[in-house]
């Protein structure tokens, strides 16, 4: 966990560096950068020459002056969730809107004075000098660590996959130290250049938030999110349309939508099974964080499993490797043994070795009785893929405690 980590459903407060899990984020990267570039270098297989490019429909449509349409692109991705300097340039557009959302989408989208802006020297100077640093950013990953040490090992990406990610606050898909975890551990990859699409889940509840009724008892309540005011994107297959992919469940085939979260230079896709295309009893299933009920927890984590590793095949992604953080989506195992079993047999026997030399696995404190309802099928996945909870096959590593 995350030291100072506020309880779940509690407000996240980012103007002063020590109040928040993203505080010190910064810092935090830099150092890891650091630490790598004084380390042994990582022992990554295969060779990669840019990030990974997801395409997307067109997102909230707002109106924004020509001179300031660089911060619709600003908006949509992350990248200013630890950069100080885009969040303030985000609040002058509207002071008292973003005190209220922390998210640009409904600031920009709200009644701005956009003439008061133009007009302003101020502004527009730190508008055009955000904008080159943004950009800046986007374009140049020759001078940073992965080029400068690895340039010549990747031939494709790393698949890095988890139940949660903390980027934001105004984007509540976490609830504790493994989110924060994850949300940095992305965050440092696109500082450094590394070449790695994340997936994960896109909860439209989110997790809790505490309230205390009249009689002094505690209760949980769920946001709602509109998806259409968040920094997301809905992406294309190869096609064009939409992308969706499927999950097989008992009697039924699962229809999952893909969504988009960049942050800074990395994917991160985020599956959604709330489509008119299901059963009104599995457009839930992703829905809430840590849902409760052994079936609906069994549900989603075959969706991130095995729908993740679909949603990355539907775009043409081959990733060299595949990292697990946490056992959640321990049934991309068994998709990927599946996919390499030979058509004449059902048996993942042969195709172990293949899974299991490219896989690793990153395991933290033991899970909470909720998870362990799961802890079953899991090991039951891993075993048919070969590859054990400590994580057989290291040859992708990527140290989340550096």
């Amino acid at each position: 966990m995350v030291r100072g980590q506020p309880l779940p459903g509690s407000r996240i407060r980012c103007a002063r560096a020590p109040e928040t899990p993203f505080a010190g984020a910064a810092h935090r990267r830099a150092t890891a950068s650091r630490r790598h570039e004084a380390s042994a270098p990582l022992r990554i297989i295969p060779r990669m020459d840019s990030a990974v490019r997801v395409p997307t429909l067109p997102g909230a449509t707002f109106r924004l002056p020509p001179q300031l349409e660089g911060l619709r692109r600003l908006a949509f991705n992350l990248w200013w969730t630890w950069h100080p300097r885009a969040k303030i340039l985000f609040s002058r557009v509207d002071g008292p809107a973003w005190t209220r959302y922390r998210n640009p989408i409904p600031v920009l989208a709200g009644p701005v004075a956009w003439s008061e802006l133009l007009d302003n020297p101020a502004f527009m100077a730190e508008y055009q000098q955000v904008i080159r640093e943004f950009d800046g950013y986007m374009t140049d990953g020759a001078d940073h660590w992965f080029h400068r040490r690895h340039a010549d090992t990747l031939s494709g990406p790393i698949a890095y996959f988890c139940a949660e990610y903390g980027f934001y606050e105004s984007l509540g898909i976490y609830s504790g130290g493994l989110g924060v975890l994850a949300g940095d551990h992305v965050k440092s990859a696109s500082d450094m250049a590394l070449p790695l699409v994340a997936v994960g889940l896109m909860y439209r509840k989110g997790y809790f938030r505490q309230t205390i009724d009249a009689d002094g008892h505690q209760e949980h309540a769920y946001p709602d999110f509109d998806l259409t005011r968040l920094p997301l994107l809905r992406v294309q297959d190869q096609e064009g349309d939409p992308l969706e992919v499927s999950v097989e469940l008992p009697g039924r085939t699962l229809s999952v939508a893909v969504w988009l979260a960049q942050v800074g230079r990395v994917p991160v896709l985020l599956l959604d099974t709330d489509v008119p295309e299901n059963d009104e009893a599995d457009r839930p299933i992703t829905h809430i964080l840590y849902v409760r009920g052994r079936e609906m927890r069994l549900h989603q984590e075959l969706v991130l499993g095995v729908g993740g590793v679909r949603a990355i095949r539907g775009l043409g992604v081959e990733p060299v490797a595949w990292h697990l953080n946490e056992g959640h989506s321990a049934f991309l195992l068994a998709e990927r043994a599946r996919e390499r079993a030979t058509p004449c047999s059902r048996s993942t026997h042969r195709s172990r070795p293949a899974t299991s030399a490219s896989t690793s696995i990153s395991s933290g404190a033991s899970p909470d009785r909720s998870s362990t309802a799961t802890t079953g099928p899991r090991r039951a996945a891993s075993r048919s893929s070969g590859c054990s909870r400590s994580g057989a096959g290291r040859t992708a590593t990527i140290d989340s405690s550096t």
